[in-house]
């Protein structure tokens, strides 16, 4: 449609990823490269359950010196937040829960709790993201088990 419109080198954001002509290209041929001279084929097998094991360590060195007991055994690496969101939702609720999400929000979260049969209950954003003075109606009326939440990138609408 944009290119019928006379835009030349229109990006189709519909299925949610950027310009691949953004994409690091050779940056990546240096990671692959170097990762497959590191492990050989290691590097090419799903490996274990719970997420790279290295960087399960490091993740938790970090989390130690905040002050939060951690160890790699305590961390799930996900292979995206889609997975993340899933698991979260499906270890801690129920059909017919409430779950308190950002109006609007990253559609296919929606999809996977309109999937489990939760209900989802809509709490209005800003240009500074969750409009927090809201909440306490919110939680009061509906008793969500869950607040789904972006805090640092509004996701359709962008920035926060």
């Amino acid at each position: 449609m944009l290119k019928a419109a006379g835009h030349a080198h229109p990006i189709n954001l519909a299925g949610g990823c950027g310009d691949s002509r953004l994409f690091p290209a050779e940056d990546y041929r240096k990671v692959v490269q170097a990762t497959l001279r590191r492990d050989s084929v290691a590097a090419l097998e799903y490996g274990d359950n719970a997420g790279y094991f290295p960087l399960r360590s490091t993740i938790a060195q970090i989390l130690v010196s905040q002050g939060i007991p951690a160890g790699p055994e305590n961390l799930l690496i996900t292979a995206g937040s889609q997975q993340a969101i899933a698991l979260v939702t499906q270890l801690l609720l129920r059909p017919g829960d409430a779950v308190l999400t950002e109006s609007p929000t990253y559609a296919i979260a929606l999809d996977l709790f309109r999937a489990l049969g939760l209900k989802i209950v809509g709490a209005p954003v800003d240009e500074y993201g969750l409009q927090v003075e809201k909440l306490e109606q919110l939680l009061q009326q509906h008793h969500p088990k869950l607040l789904y939440t972006l805090p640092n990138f509004q996701n359709p609408s962008g920035p926060a």
